[in-house]
């Protein structure tokens, strides 16, 4: 099977480019891993890996690429050809892991150990671009026609449990069925996801939730014992919630777990924006529903929420009695007063607290009760307002 009819035509040029050099000089260059596997299943590609038994620098400068960035530690290159085409070059290697779920210790290898190390056999096929042959020594072209997620090897969960996330991941977004069902669930009765870092769990879920099949990965992984929901939760939507949004798919998955373990694993890792952090950390503290609960009046609202993130927003959005209150603040939010606190001290008013009590107070009636014209109206009313702060406080 020649698979170059399933890229574009700058990807193919970029392609043949490659394995011209890869001619010239005698080395063996290799299409692996996901672009092979998608080209079996007549799905565009979503990226390309390519793979040789040298090192990759000896063919890039005579690519004459527009750019590209080396990692040594992985001997891997991200290149970007003059046509836009951007393909990954990497070097074949061995992995050996130290310990179950430690990041691996990594060598040259041929390309048999290369494809070894994979995770699946699915992706574990390769194209020889210069000989124009498929090497499948898994035989995992026969389980993509046959709809199948097998490992490469055994201990291959345990090794490295991301694995299980991506099985999830593959089998939701293929309709594969997962060969070793029951070895994954008695990995995770085992608790090998406790041996992987809490960076390296977010970010395998957060991938998940990136996925056009994110709702049924999720569910997968509630069959699988990898997640606790509460069904009615995870049925839900957050009225605020743009779904085409990963961060807004992790926000619901969190909102719907019984595991607090799970969500603060979640929340405490070094990876996740600030943003989702904050959400997380007040959702699990409910810090914030409680005080928008009690908010009297649109200014008690917007005190309540001003501070707050559109994924704070998010997660409130899940509750009902509170869906009147965000839509108000919603509307509120890009509300600006016509006055601040330089046109308060030009006033005659001394620097000082009652400078942000006089704002908070026209802020108030602006919010309240429509007020327009807030110069106008401050102009008139000075007097009358410093004795109404005065009273307040």
């Amino acid at each position: 099977m020649d698979i170059m009819c399933n890229f574009d035509e700058k990807q193919r040029a970029a392609i043949e480019r490659v394995a011209e050099v890869c001619r010239k000089k005698g080395i063996k260059g290799y299409i692996v891993g996901g672009a092979v596997r998608d080209a079996f299943l007549k799905v565009r590609p979503r990226d390309i890996d390519m793979c040789f038994e040298e090192d990759p620098r000896k063919i890039i400068e005579e690519l004459d690429p527009e750019s590209y960035v080396y990692h040594d530690f992985f001997g891997t290159a991200a290149v970007i050809f003059r046509n836009g085409t951007e393909i990954d070059l990497i070097r074949c290697r061995r992995e050996v892991y130290e310990r179950d779920g430690a990041l691996p210790e990594v060598t040259p290898s041929g390309l048999l150990e290369d494809l070894l190390r994979r995770d699946f056999t699915v992706n574990a096929i390769a194209f020889d671009v210069v000989g124009r042959e498929v090497v499948d020594p898994f035989k995992g072209a026969d389980d993509i026609a046959a709809g199948i997620i097998r490992s490469v090897h055994g201990n291959s969960y345990r090794e490295d449990p991301t694995r299980i996330f991506r099985a999830m991941k593959y089998s939701a977004r293929y309709g594969f069925k997962i060969k070793e069902a029951e070895e994954i669930r008695k990995c995770v009765r085992e608790g090998v996801l406790a041996t992987i870092s809490s960076e390296r769990y977010y970010n395998e879920v957060y991938s998940l939730c990136s996925e056009g099949s994110w709702e049924k990965a999720l569910r997968l992984c509630g069959h699988f014992g990898i997640f606790s929901f509460d069904l009615e939760r995870f049925s839900s939507r957050s009225m605020l919630g743009d779904y085409s949004q990963a961060e807004v798919r992790l926000l619901h998955l969190a909102f719907s777990l019984r595991d607090r373990m799970v969500l603060e694993r979640l929340a405490e890792n070094s990876v996740v924006t600030k943003e989702i952090k904050e959400a997380l950390k007040g959702f699990i503290k409910d810090s914030l529903a409680p005080c928008l609960l009690a908010a009297r009046d649109n200014y008690d609202i917007y005190l309540a929420l001003k501070g707050s993130s559109g994924c704070d927003r998010v997660m409130l959005g899940f509750d009902g009695r509170l869906a009147y209150k965000l839509a108000n603040f919603e509307r509120m939010k890009g509300v600006r007063l016509g006055i601040d606190g330089e046109y308060v001290k030009n006033a005659g008013v001394e620097e000082g607290r009652n400078i942000g009590r006089i704002l908070g107070h026209v802020l108030m009636l602006k919010l309240n009760l429509g007020l327009e014209f807030e110069k106008k109206y401050f102009d008139e009313n000075l007097g009358d307002i410093l004795d109404v702060i005065k009273h307040k406080a």
